[in-house]
């Protein structure tokens, strides 16, 4: 049977769930002898949760009718709830008709009812029930049931951690990988992203239970990606092998540069570590009499990233050095090269010249004159 949530008149419980064992009933209290019905309360319980900012008590218990000469009618219900020396006391008043047939039987509840107090009342150590009744002659009675509270503590939802190292497979500190980011793709901790430490140690805590897929990854390194089932704390260890670029840039490149200060032939001397390039660059204004921009004649060094296709580079040209004619005057320029090819690229730049000001709009085609032997991976 269904029963909505109702008030209680005077009740103070807590936060925490409440379990009730009931003691044996007591023997029904009648005021009329026609047709008597006798009926007994058993199997109480109660407990009470927090929903929100409220305590509901929910109560449910079984009446029985055992005399079999008459049927009996509910007509109220009263609680008594023990909290050391106090006592509460509240009413229930039924939404329909509850009625037992002479010897049979009727389960009451789950009875749901708002404590006015709120989740912060104090728990109840001992409830009784009262449920008053009339039987087909018109006699009144009362069924009684009491018993101690048992506090159940609400468990917190458990949660795990995943922790491992993330390595290039090779033995010791120098093969541990620090900065690399490992997250969880999908699953209840979608989202849910670290990265490792100076030791390439990683931790993810507070994690719910259930599957999911774990990846980890960083620049120049083949990402990884594992599926893994959250059911207690786990370790997950991850090897990421080195990626080596299909273009080899190393050597000598040669070009000639045009930007809002006119033109410069450039030379390039570019070394390649994995997705990694430095070296070397040296300018020359022409040498046709005519110089727009004589600072030029410098010689600096860049360095930068190989990206798919795309490579990118800062470069410093210094003050002073020999046959510069503006000795005082430092340079900065950065930019990049799309879709670019072993033996040719298009750099595209902008810069800032200290004596001279910005320089806009640059473009160098360049193209490799020699091809040095790319270098071994960097040391980290």
């Amino acid at each position: 049977m269904r029963y909505g949530i109702g008030a209680l008149a005077v009740v103070s419980l807590g936060t925490s769930l409440l379990a009730i064992a009931c003691s044996s009933p007591s023997a029904p209290a009648l005021t009329s002898d026609s047709n008597t019905a006798a009926v007994s309360l058993s199997s109480l319980a109660a407990t009470v949760e927090t929903i929100g900012l409220d305590a509901v008590y929910h109560l449910s218990f079984q009446l029985k009718e055992t005399g079999g000469r008459s049927g009996a009618t509910v007509t109220g219900m009263t609680l008594t709830l023990q909290k050391g020396t106090a006592t509460f006391v509240a009413t229930h008043t039924f939404a329909t008709t509850e009625r037992l047939s002479a010897g049979g039987s009727l389960e009451v509840g789950p009875l749901n009812i708002a404590d006015p107090a709120g989740a912060s009342a104090p728990t109840a150590s001992e409830i009784s029930v009262d449920v008053r009744y009339m039987d087909d002659g018109g006699g009144q009675g009362t069924a009684t049931g009491k018993g101690p509270v048992e506090k159940v503590l609400k468990l917190a939802p458990s949660t795990y951690t995943v922790t491992g190292v993330v390595s290039d497979g090779t033995s010791g500190s120098s093969g541990r990988i620090t900065r690399a980011t490992v997250q969880l793709l999908d699953g209840p901790n979608a989202g849910r992203s670290t990265v490792t430490d100076a030791s390439g140690t990683y931790a993810l805590d507070g994690l719910a239970a259930g599957p999911a897929t774990l990846s980890a990854s960083i620049a120049e390194y083949e990402t990884v990606s594992t599926p893994i089932t959250i059911s207690s704390n786990v370790r997950v260890d991850f090897v990421l092998r080195r990626l080596t670029p299909s273009i080899n840039l190393a050597g000598r490149w040669f070009g000639t540069a045009t930007d809002s200060k006119g033109q410069t032939a450039v030379t390039w001397t570019i070394a390649q570590s994995g997705t990694n390039v430095s070296g070397t660059v040296s300018t020359q204004f022409p040498s046709d009499g005519t110089c727009n921009s004589c600072h030029r004649n410098k010689t600096g060094a860049f360095s930068g990233t190989i990206d798919g296709t795309t490579l990118a580079l800062s470069m410093f040209f210094p003050a002073g050095g020999a046959g510069d004619p503006t000795p005082l005057c430092s340079a900065t320029l950065s930019g990049a090269a799309s879709n670019i090819r072993s033996g040719e690229l298009t750099f595209l730049y902008s810069g800032e010249d200290t004596c001279e000001g910005p320089f806009l709009n640059g473009t160098v085609p360049m193209t490799r004159t020699a091809t040095f032997q790319k270098a071994g991976p960097s040391i980290r």
